[in-house]
């Protein structure tokens, strides 16, 4: 499967509307977006505004695994993109959060997370690509092979090339840079049923290629290479700009708590008790300790309550 992504430079790849310190409330803006370089972490929110969709950037190099995820405490339109704008596919295991596990980049380039609400609801999100080059490569090959290597900038590769029973004469032929610069002094060729490759410098990212040859019988081996390159920087950005208020009279706050929670709390019946109360109400809420009785509140009577509180106790 191909994929393309594009991430920024930490913290300071996204856009200027947009960085704010963790915590700290603004204005809901609509269609922020940010970039995570060579991959991280982003925090955002969506707000109820018409329009509000996130877009987020992440670069990829061919080669590279990927583990992408995403979570958000409301309902999302998500989708996540290659550099043609083809859709590339995650598994959804809700409508509140998804994954790609261990999936082979064939193709460098910039690939673009989008997010929005999909039922005009409303907050927080986090999404993860986290890219890492695997250690190990093997292939097997027939007579005379070329086989793409595809490495990290600034990194190192060696290994072995073992012929099948009844092929003899393992030989390394050539070894070229993405550019086609040989990096071989000579062919390097084996004795007996064995040859090895050692450490050569790979300086630049791309697609580097390794032709191998056996000899007798059918000509047929296996190859085993070994990576070794330098961890990737992971970014962290803050899109968080703030969500919308929701209204203690007009949102459903007041009735929850005059439906659900009167009967045993006399200051549930006003804004001012509720507010009183709302944080240590809403752990309990979580717990399944209140309401007394059950039934349970639900995710979006939690959602409502936990943006209630975060967005300023809005009457």
């Amino acid at each position: 499967m191909r994929l393309r992504l594009t991430v920024l430079p930490v913290l300071a790849a996204a856009s200027a509307a947009a960085v704010l310190a963790p915590g700290r409330r603004a204005d809901a803006v609509t269609g922020t977006s940010g970039d995570l370089a060579t991959g991280g972490i982003a925090r955002a929110d969506i707000s109820r505004d018409a329009g509000d969709m996130d877009t987020i950037t992440v670069t990829l190099e061919t080669g590279e695994t990927i583990g992408l995820s995403w979570n958000a405490t409301f309902a999302a339109n998500a989708t996540f993109t290659d550099p043609t704008g083809a859709e590339v596919p995650f598994t959804l295991e809700s409508q509140r959060m998804g994954k790609i596990t261990d999936v082979v980049v064939a193709a460098s380039g910039v690939y673009t997370f989008s997010i929005a609400s999909a039922d005009g609801s409303q907050g927080l999100y986090k999404l993860k690509v986290l890219p890492k080059w695997a250690k190990t490569l093997s292939f097997e090959g027939t007579a005379q092979t070329t086989f793409d290597v595809p490495m990290p900038a600034a990194s190192m590769l060696r290994g072995v090339v073992i012929a099948a029973a009844g092929s003899s004469e393992p030989a390394i032929l050539s070894f070229t840079s993405p550019t086609g610069s040989e990096l071989l002094v000579a062919p390097i060729v084996g004795e007996g049923a064995t040859v090895k490759m050692p450490p050569i410098s790979c300086p630049d990212a791309g697609v580097y290629h390794l032709t191998v040859r056996a000899n007798g019988g059918t000509g047929a081996y296996s190859v085993a290479l070994k990576r070794r390159s330098s961890p990737l920087p992971k970014t962290q950005i803050d899109l968080r700009n703030g969500i919308d208020p929701i209204s203690f009279a007009n949102d459903g706050v007041e009735d929850y708590f005059n439906a659900r929670c009167v009967s045993c709390h006399d200051w549930a019946r006003t804004y001012v008790g509720v507010r009183a109360y709302s944080r240590q109400s809403l752990e309990k809420m979580k717990t399944g300790s209140m309401p007394r009785g059950g039934p349970r509140a639900d995710a979006a009577t939690l959602t409502l309550l936990s943006q209630w509180i975060s967005s300023g106790y809005g009457k």
